[in-house]
Protein backbone atom coordinates (compact mmCIF):
# COMPACT_ATOMS: atom_id res chain seq x y z
CA UNK A 1 0.00 0.00 0.00
CA UNK A 2 1.24 3.48 -0.87
CA UNK A 3 1.02 6.15 1.83
CA UNK A 4 1.42 9.85 1.22
CA UNK A 5 3.38 12.40 3.22
CA UNK A 6 2.40 12.81 6.87
CA UNK A 7 0.34 9.58 6.80
CA UNK A 8 1.28 7.33 9.73
CA UNK A 9 0.61 3.64 10.30
CA UNK A 10 -1.85 4.66 13.02
CA UNK A 11 -3.78 6.69 10.43
CA UNK A 12 -3.86 3.75 8.04
CA UNK A 13 -5.14 1.33 10.69
CA UNK A 14 -7.92 3.74 11.71
CA UNK A 15 -8.98 4.29 8.09
CA UNK A 16 -9.02 0.59 7.28
CA UNK A 17 -11.16 0.06 10.36
CA UNK A 18 -13.69 2.52 8.93
CA UNK A 19 -13.64 0.88 5.50
CA UNK A 20 -14.02 -2.75 6.58
CA UNK A 21 -17.69 -2.55 7.70
CA UNK A 22 -18.68 -1.20 4.26
CA UNK A 23 -17.31 -3.97 2.04
CA UNK A 24 -14.73 -6.73 2.04
CA UNK A 25 -11.20 -5.39 1.75
CA UNK A 26 -10.25 -8.54 -0.15
CA UNK A 27 -12.87 -7.61 -2.75
CA UNK A 28 -11.69 -4.02 -3.33
CA UNK A 29 -8.52 -3.38 -1.31
CA UNK A 30 -7.26 0.07 -0.38
CA UNK A 31 -4.13 0.75 -2.43
CA UNK A 32 -3.13 4.30 -1.43
CA UNK A 33 -3.85 6.77 1.38
CA UNK A 34 -3.22 10.53 1.29
CA UNK A 35 -3.71 13.46 3.64
CA UNK A 36 -6.57 15.64 2.33
CA UNK A 37 -8.06 18.21 4.70
CA UNK A 38 -11.23 20.28 4.61
CA UNK A 39 -13.85 21.32 7.14
CA UNK A 40 -14.70 17.66 7.84
CA UNK A 41 -12.29 15.65 5.70
CA UNK A 42 -8.96 14.28 6.93
CA UNK A 43 -7.80 11.75 4.30
CA UNK A 44 -8.63 10.28 0.93
CA UNK A 45 -7.83 6.77 -0.26
CA UNK A 46 -8.05 4.93 -3.55
CA UNK A 47 -8.96 1.29 -4.06
CA UNK A 48 -8.98 -0.58 -7.34
CA UNK A 49 -12.34 0.93 -8.28
CA UNK A 50 -13.18 3.96 -6.14
CA UNK A 51 -12.12 7.08 -4.28
CA UNK A 52 -12.96 7.23 -0.56
CA UNK A 53 -13.05 10.33 1.65
CA UNK A 54 -12.61 9.97 5.41
CA UNK A 55 -14.24 12.17 8.04
CA UNK A 56 -12.63 13.87 11.00
CA UNK A 57 -13.11 11.15 13.62
CA UNK A 58 -13.06 13.68 16.47
CA UNK A 59 -15.74 16.11 15.25
CA UNK A 60 -17.91 14.04 12.89
CA UNK A 61 -20.94 12.18 14.19
CA UNK A 62 -20.38 9.31 11.74
CA UNK A 63 -16.67 9.12 12.56
CA UNK A 64 -15.98 7.16 9.42
CA UNK A 65 -16.49 7.60 5.70
CA UNK A 66 -17.66 10.87 4.14
CA UNK A 67 -18.03 9.61 0.56
CA UNK A 68 -17.33 6.66 -1.73
CA UNK A 69 -17.15 7.60 -5.42
CA UNK A 70 -16.82 4.87 -8.07
CA UNK A 71 -14.11 5.71 -10.58
CA UNK A 72 -16.69 5.37 -13.36
CA UNK A 73 -18.55 8.37 -11.88
CA UNK A 74 -15.60 10.77 -11.89
CA UNK A 75 -16.11 12.83 -15.05
CA UNK A 76 -12.97 14.90 -14.53
CA UNK A 77 -10.70 16.01 -11.72
CA UNK A 78 -7.73 18.25 -11.02
CA UNK A 79 -5.01 18.53 -8.41
CA UNK A 80 -3.91 22.10 -8.94
CA UNK A 81 -1.41 23.35 -6.44
CA UNK A 82 -2.66 21.81 -3.22
CA UNK A 83 -6.40 21.54 -3.93
CA UNK A 84 -8.21 18.41 -5.10
CA UNK A 85 -11.29 19.08 -7.27
CA UNK A 86 -13.75 16.54 -8.67
CA UNK A 87 -16.56 16.65 -11.22
CA UNK A 88 -19.07 13.83 -10.68
CA UNK A 89 -21.45 14.94 -13.41
CA UNK A 90 -23.60 16.89 -10.95
CA UNK A 91 -24.47 20.55 -11.22
CA UNK A 92 -21.58 22.83 -10.35
CA UNK A 93 -18.84 21.09 -12.36
CA UNK A 94 -15.49 20.81 -10.59
CA UNK A 95 -16.00 20.99 -6.83
CA UNK A 96 -13.27 21.40 -4.25
CA UNK A 97 -12.85 18.32 -2.05
CA UNK A 98 -9.92 19.34 0.13
CA UNK A 99 -6.29 20.38 0.39
CA UNK A 100 -3.56 17.81 -0.18
CA UNK A 101 0.10 17.87 0.75
CA UNK A 102 2.16 19.42 -2.10
CA UNK A 103 4.45 16.38 -2.25
CA UNK A 104 1.45 14.08 -2.83
CA UNK A 105 -0.19 15.95 -5.71
CA UNK A 106 1.37 13.92 -8.52
CA UNK A 107 0.91 10.55 -6.80
CA UNK A 108 -2.74 11.30 -5.96
CA UNK A 109 -3.41 12.41 -9.53
CA UNK A 110 -1.89 9.19 -10.85
CA UNK A 111 -3.97 7.04 -8.46
CA UNK A 112 -7.26 8.73 -9.38
CA UNK A 113 -6.43 8.49 -13.06
CA UNK A 114 -5.92 4.74 -12.65
CA UNK A 115 -9.49 4.15 -11.35
CA UNK A 116 -11.21 6.29 -13.99
CA UNK A 117 -12.54 4.63 -17.16
CA UNK A 118 -11.83 5.68 -20.69
CA UNK A 119 -13.71 8.91 -21.57
CA UNK A 120 -16.11 6.99 -23.81
CA UNK A 121 -17.20 4.74 -20.92
CA UNK A 122 -17.76 7.49 -18.33
CA UNK A 123 -21.00 6.95 -16.36
CA UNK A 124 -22.53 10.16 -14.90
CA UNK A 125 -23.40 10.04 -11.22
CA UNK A 126 -26.97 11.02 -12.06
CA UNK A 127 -28.46 9.46 -15.17
CA UNK A 128 -30.42 11.99 -17.22
CA UNK A 129 -33.05 9.39 -18.12
CA UNK A 130 -32.87 6.29 -15.92
CA UNK A 131 -35.07 3.45 -17.08
CA UNK A 132 -38.09 2.41 -15.01
CA UNK A 133 -36.54 -1.01 -14.49
CA UNK A 134 -33.51 0.54 -12.75
CA UNK A 135 -35.35 3.24 -10.77
CA UNK A 136 -38.71 1.97 -9.43
CA UNK A 137 -41.63 4.31 -8.58
CA UNK A 138 -40.91 4.31 -4.83
CA UNK A 139 -37.42 5.63 -5.52
CA UNK A 140 -38.76 8.34 -7.84
CA UNK A 141 -41.08 9.47 -5.01
CA UNK A 142 -38.18 10.16 -2.62
CA UNK A 143 -37.10 13.73 -1.94
CA UNK A 144 -34.89 15.22 -4.64
CA UNK A 145 -31.84 15.64 -2.43
CA UNK A 146 -32.21 12.08 -1.14
CA UNK A 147 -32.32 10.74 -4.71
CA UNK A 148 -29.33 12.90 -5.69
CA UNK A 149 -27.31 11.73 -2.67
CA UNK A 150 -28.04 8.07 -3.45
CA UNK A 151 -27.23 8.50 -7.14
CA UNK A 152 -23.86 9.92 -6.13
CA UNK A 153 -23.03 6.64 -4.42
CA UNK A 154 -24.15 4.19 -7.11
CA UNK A 155 -23.59 3.86 -10.82
CA UNK A 156 -26.32 4.76 -13.32
CA UNK A 157 -26.63 1.13 -14.46
CA UNK A 158 -26.93 -0.25 -10.90
CA UNK A 159 -30.51 -1.46 -10.42
CA UNK A 160 -32.49 -0.49 -7.31
CA UNK A 161 -34.26 -3.53 -5.88
CA UNK A 162 -35.94 -2.15 -2.73
CA UNK A 163 -36.87 1.21 -1.18
CA UNK A 164 -37.77 1.35 2.52
CA UNK A 165 -39.26 4.78 3.25
CA UNK A 166 -39.12 6.26 6.73
CA UNK A 167 -40.07 9.42 8.58
CA UNK A 168 -38.74 12.87 7.56
CA UNK A 169 -37.63 11.65 4.14
CA UNK A 170 -35.18 9.06 5.49
CA UNK A 171 -34.81 5.89 3.44
CA UNK A 172 -32.92 2.64 3.05
CA UNK A 173 -32.34 1.81 -0.61
CA UNK A 174 -31.10 -1.60 -1.74
CA UNK A 175 -29.43 -2.22 -5.10
CA UNK A 176 -28.21 -5.54 -6.43
CA UNK A 177 -25.00 -5.26 -4.38
CA UNK A 178 -25.36 -2.78 -1.49
CA UNK A 179 -27.72 -1.04 0.94
CA UNK A 180 -27.63 2.74 1.29
CA UNK A 181 -29.04 4.50 4.35
CA UNK A 182 -29.86 8.13 3.51
CA UNK A 183 -30.85 10.64 6.21
CA UNK A 184 -31.68 14.24 5.20
CA UNK A 185 -32.47 17.22 7.38
CA UNK A 186 -31.54 18.74 10.69
CA UNK A 187 -32.95 15.89 12.78
CA UNK A 188 -30.34 13.62 11.18
CA UNK A 189 -27.58 16.18 11.73
CA UNK A 190 -27.51 17.23 8.06
CA UNK A 191 -29.34 20.54 7.87
CA UNK A 192 -28.51 21.35 4.25
CA UNK A 193 -27.61 17.92 2.95
CA UNK A 194 -27.86 14.20 3.60
CA UNK A 195 -25.97 11.75 5.75
CA UNK A 196 -25.28 8.68 3.58
CA UNK A 197 -23.95 5.33 4.78
CA UNK A 198 -23.27 2.45 2.39
CA UNK A 199 -23.16 -1.24 3.35
CA UNK A 200 -21.92 -4.01 1.08
CA UNK A 201 -24.32 -6.96 1.26
CA UNK A 202 -21.47 -9.32 2.16
CA UNK A 203 -21.01 -7.39 5.43
CA UNK A 204 -24.67 -7.29 6.46
CA UNK A 205 -25.84 -9.81 9.07
CA UNK A 206 -29.52 -8.86 8.92
CA UNK A 207 -32.28 -6.30 8.37
CA UNK A 208 -34.30 -5.87 11.54
CA UNK A 209 -37.76 -4.35 12.06
CA UNK A 210 -38.47 -2.97 15.54
CA UNK A 211 -42.18 -2.07 15.67
CA UNK A 212 -44.38 -0.71 18.42
CA UNK A 213 -48.09 0.00 18.28
CA UNK A 214 -47.71 2.52 15.44
CA UNK A 215 -44.10 3.68 15.12
CA UNK A 216 -40.83 1.79 14.91
CA UNK A 217 -37.50 1.50 13.14
CA UNK A 218 -35.79 -0.50 10.40
CA UNK A 219 -32.09 -1.19 10.99
CA UNK A 220 -29.22 -2.60 8.95
CA UNK A 221 -27.18 -4.84 11.20
CA UNK A 222 -23.53 -5.76 10.74
CA UNK A 223 -21.05 -7.47 12.99
CA UNK A 224 -20.01 -4.06 14.34
CA UNK A 225 -23.41 -2.34 14.54
CA UNK A 226 -25.86 -4.21 16.79
CA UNK A 227 -27.15 -1.18 18.77
CA UNK A 228 -30.91 -1.43 19.35
CA UNK A 229 -32.60 1.67 17.93
CA UNK A 230 -35.93 3.23 18.82
CA UNK A 231 -38.31 5.78 17.28
CA UNK A 232 -38.36 7.73 20.56
CA UNK A 233 -34.97 6.92 22.08
CA UNK A 234 -32.34 9.64 22.40
CA UNK A 235 -28.56 9.31 22.31
CA UNK A 236 -26.81 6.35 20.65
CA UNK A 237 -30.09 4.56 19.94
CA UNK A 238 -31.77 7.55 18.27
CA UNK A 239 -33.02 6.17 14.95
CA UNK A 240 -33.20 9.69 13.50
CA UNK A 241 -29.41 9.98 13.76
CA UNK A 242 -28.13 6.37 13.84
CA UNK A 243 -26.20 5.74 10.59
CA UNK A 244 -27.63 2.23 10.20
CA UNK A 245 -31.33 2.81 10.93
CA UNK A 246 -34.34 4.91 9.94
CA UNK A 247 -37.47 5.80 11.94
CA UNK A 248 -40.81 4.64 10.54
CA UNK A 249 -44.09 6.32 11.45
CA UNK A 250 -46.54 4.11 9.54
CA UNK A 251 -47.23 2.39 6.26
CA UNK A 252 -46.01 -0.91 7.65
CA UNK A 253 -47.44 -3.09 4.89
CA UNK A 254 -45.24 -1.29 2.34
CA UNK A 255 -42.26 -1.30 4.71
CA UNK A 256 -42.49 -5.05 5.33
CA UNK A 257 -42.83 -5.74 1.61
CA UNK A 258 -39.73 -3.66 0.80
CA UNK A 259 -37.73 -5.18 3.67
CA UNK A 260 -38.56 -8.63 2.27
CA UNK A 261 -37.26 -7.52 -1.15
CA UNK A 262 -34.11 -6.13 0.48
CA UNK A 263 -33.51 -9.37 2.37
CA UNK A 264 -33.98 -11.32 -0.87
CA UNK A 265 -31.40 -9.13 -2.62
CA UNK A 266 -28.96 -9.71 0.24
CA UNK A 267 -29.50 -13.49 0.10
CA UNK A 268 -28.87 -13.51 -3.66
CA UNK A 269 -25.66 -11.52 -3.27
CA UNK A 270 -24.42 -13.81 -0.47
CA UNK A 271 -25.33 -17.07 -2.23
CA UNK A 272 -22.17 -19.03 -3.10
CA UNK A 273 -21.36 -19.44 -6.74
CA UNK A 274 -21.03 -23.15 -7.52
CA UNK A 275 -19.40 -24.17 -10.75
CA UNK A 276 -21.13 -27.16 -12.31
CA UNK A 277 -19.03 -30.30 -12.47
CA UNK A 278 -18.86 -31.60 -16.00
CA UNK A 279 -18.55 -35.40 -16.08
CA UNK A 280 -15.91 -36.89 -18.30
CA UNK A 281 -17.47 -37.93 -21.61
CA UNK A 282 -18.04 -41.68 -21.60
CA UNK A 283 -17.71 -41.82 -25.37
CA UNK A 284 -14.23 -40.34 -25.23
CA UNK A 285 -13.15 -42.92 -22.65
CA UNK A 286 -14.55 -45.75 -24.81
CA UNK A 287 -12.73 -44.49 -27.87
CA UNK A 288 -9.49 -44.27 -25.90
CA UNK A 289 -9.77 -47.91 -24.72
CA UNK A 290 -10.63 -49.09 -28.25
CA UNK A 291 -7.59 -47.29 -29.64
CA UNK A 292 -5.32 -48.92 -27.09
CA UNK A 293 -6.68 -52.38 -27.88
CA UNK A 294 -6.23 -51.77 -31.62
CA UNK A 295 -2.61 -50.84 -31.02
CA UNK A 296 -2.09 -54.01 -28.99
CA UNK A 297 -3.60 -56.17 -31.76
CA UNK A 298 -1.32 -54.53 -34.32
CA UNK A 299 1.74 -55.18 -32.12
CA UNK A 300 0.75 -58.82 -31.64
CA UNK A 301 0.11 -59.36 -35.33
CA UNK A 302 3.48 -57.77 -36.11
CA UNK A 303 5.14 -60.25 -33.79
CA UNK A 304 6.28 -57.60 -31.32
CA UNK A 305 4.14 -59.07 -28.51
CA UNK A 306 3.65 -62.71 -27.63
CA UNK A 307 0.17 -64.05 -26.92
CA UNK A 308 0.85 -64.02 -23.19
CA UNK A 309 2.13 -60.42 -23.31
CA UNK A 310 -0.88 -59.41 -25.40
CA UNK A 311 -3.35 -60.94 -22.93
CA UNK A 312 -1.59 -59.36 -19.96
CA UNK A 313 -1.57 -55.87 -21.56
CA UNK A 314 -5.23 -56.24 -22.61
CA UNK A 315 -6.30 -57.06 -19.05
CA UNK A 316 -4.49 -53.99 -17.73
CA UNK A 317 -6.29 -51.73 -20.21
CA UNK A 318 -9.71 -53.25 -19.58
CA UNK A 319 -9.29 -53.05 -15.80
CA UNK A 320 -8.52 -49.32 -16.05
Amino acid sequence: MHTGSKVTQQHVEALLGAVSPRYLLSEDPVEAVFLCTSRKLTHVATTKRRLIGFLDRETSRNRGIEFEIPGACIKQFSVEGKRLKLDRGLRGGLTSIGVVHPEDAEDLQRCIEAIRPEPSSYIPAVSSAPTDSLRPPLFVQLRDRVKAAIEENISANEPIMAVVRGTNGQAIVGTDRRAIVCKPGWMAGATLGCEVTTYNYLNITGIQIHKGMVTGTVAVETGQQMQRTSYWKQGDGDSYKAPNAIPVGGGWDEVKEQVALLRHAIDRARAPTISPVTPAPAAAATISVADELSKLVALRDAGVLTDDEFQSAKMRILSG
